[in-house]
């Protein structure tokens, strides 16, 4: 299990995800919990097969909620920008509000 809930106003958070993993969330057939971005800059770049922001691959996104901020999120090769990674079906939510 695992959670991540960024806050930020001014701040910058680049991630990149490497072969199996997505940039914030799981690695090889992981899945992610719960993500909370409040604010600030966050950019997520998935591995290959995996998503910026989700599940690595195999692994399925669980609930993801931006609440603000600016949030740039690119899917590696056959990966969602948000959301599972490649042969991966079903998932959580994603929310976006406020941006």
């Amino acid at each position: 299990n695992n959670s991540l809930t960024i806050y930020g106003q001014t701040g910058r958070l680049t991630t990149d995800g490497s072969y199996a993993a997505a940039g914030i969330g799981g690695g090889i057939e992981q899945s992610n919990n719960f993500f909370k971005i409040f604010g600030g800059k966050v950019t997520a770049y998935g591995g290959e097969n995996c998503a910026g922001i989700g599940g690595g691959y195999n692994g399925k996104a669980g609930n993801i909620e931006i609440c603000g901020g600016i949030v740039y999120a690119y899917g590696g090769i056959n990966g969602a920008g948000i959301g599972n990674s490649k042969n991966t079906v079903g998932g959580g939510n994603v929310t976006v509000l406020n941006v």
